[in-house]
């Protein structure tokens, strides 16, 4: 059975809102406790000690990669940071109020470039 977790705490953003809960990856929408206060995504991986979400946590930090090399293209988020939490691990990008891969992809073949 599934563990139900708490939201977490993440300084600096508020109202965060669950937009996709998978196998111990759970995305939220949120908005940054800022002047600014932009749109943001928070992708969560809650600490474990287990096999797999080490594997999740290399995902995530390998995304984390890729988002800091790669700057300048409209269709990547814009990466704002990498958090390690008190009760794990958060990658927040900047919200461009795009759909989530895994949606485009039950909707259809998507066109390559």
């Amino acid at each position: 059975m599934e563990q139900a977790i708490s939201q977490p705490q993440v300084s600096g953003y508020k109202d965060l809102n669950l937009v996709v809960a998978t196998d111990n990856t759970y995305v939220y929408r949120a908005i940054e406790d800022s002047i600014d206060a932009r749109k943001v995504i928070i992708k969560y991986i809650p600490r474990q000690d287990n096999s797999e979400n080490k594997e999740r946590l290399a995902v995530l930090d390998y995304e984390h990669d890729i988002l800091q090399r790669i700057t300048g293209n409209a269709n990547l988020p814009e990466l704002i940071a990498f958090l390690k939490l008190d009760s794990g691990f958060a990658l927040i990008t900047l919200d461009n109020g795009g759909t989530a891969l895994k949606e485009l992809i039950k909707s259809g073949p998507l066109p390559l470039a």
